[in-house]
């Protein structure tokens, strides 16, 4: 149990580390690109820029800009990597591999969904500005979910009762 917890301090010292060092820009990168990517419409384009220290999505859709400050994505994100790093300790390399497929897809596919689909609409009506307003900053609660499902898929040796 004390290995568990000086991997847990050890992580959260790397996630500070690696938010101050700018993480919200490169998941910013990583988000951008995959809109990019798979929107098929030319009229839609999405790039980072930089405004006070802080990385700023801007989505681009029919002439119209909208901005979305990194920052409550990035967070998700990096919380779910220190628990993909701190499941390589504890799972077999097959095991670790199909939850890092299937967790870091399942969060840039929602997240570049929901920018893609609800930010565009929060400026339309009160209804999907309250909506998305609401779920920004809850994408942690999925990275929950993802964490619960590799508990109750995988069972971490560090979780088993001996």
């Amino acid at each position: 149990m004390k290995k568990a917890a000086i991997i847990i301090i050890s992580l959260l010292v790397v996630a500070f580390f690696s938010w101050k060092a700018g993480f919200g820009i490169l998941w910013g990168h990583l988000l951008s690109s995959m809109i990019n990517l798979f929107s098929f419409n030319p009229d839609i384009s999405c790039s980072i820029i930089t405004f006070e220290g802080k990385s700023v999505m801007q989505y681009m859709i029919n002439g119209n800009r909208y901005f979305q400050v990194m920052e409550d994505f990035a967070f998700s994100a990096l919380a779910l990597i220190c628990w993909q790093i701190f499941l390589i300790i504890y799972l077999s390399g097959k095991k670790w591999l199909i939850s890092f497929l299937i967790n870091l897809p399942v969060i840039i596919l929602l997240q570049s969904l929901f920018i893609g689909l609800c930010l565009p609409l929060s400026k339309q009506s009160v209804g999907w500005l309250d909506f998305y307003i609401t779920v920004l900053p809850n994408f942690i609660i999925l990275v929950f979910f993802l964490i619960l499902k590799d508990l109750a898929i995988f069972r971490p040796g560090v979780l088993q009762k001996k």
